[in-house]
């Protein structure tokens, strides 16, 4: 799998900063949004070329409502939409989602990267 292309949904500051340096060794085109909402519009932006991977958190807005679950449900409309981009979940919770090809458990005191490693690799040889 060629990644060039990312959408980060990612509502804290200080994560998203973490994510994107880690990212950055990877050499991607990220592009950053905090909430559901903006996330569907950015898709439908570049449906003509469409993200390579999103990375989405967990918990976040979702259309007005702070949701626990609300990566789940974005994802969910994300497919109504005919998109087949490949998610990822990157939260602080070890959540384990139907539909995503992986999970990434971060933990800033913790070597969250490693875990991010083996899924890349695993990614580029798909």
């Amino acid at each position: 799998m060629n990644i060039k292309k990312v959408l980060l949904i990612e509502d804290t500051t200080t994560k998203y900063m973490d994510i994107f340096r880690y990212l950055r060794r990877y050499d991607f085109d990220v592009t950053w949004v905090t909430n559901a909402e903006e996330a569907l519009k950015s898709i439908e932006e570049v449906k003509d070329e469409p993200y390579d991977l999103i990375i989405s958190d967990m918990h976040f807005d979702f259309f007005g409502v702070n949701d626990e679950e609300a990566g789940e449900k974005t994802m969910n409309r994300i497919r109504e939409k005919g998109c087949v981009t490949p998610i990822v979940f990157c939260s602080s919770r070890n959540w384990k989602i139907p539909g995503a090809i992986g999970n990434i458990f971060y933990n800033p005191r913790s070597d969250w990267e490693l875990e991010a490693d083996r899924l890349f690799r695993d990614l580029k040889g798909m």
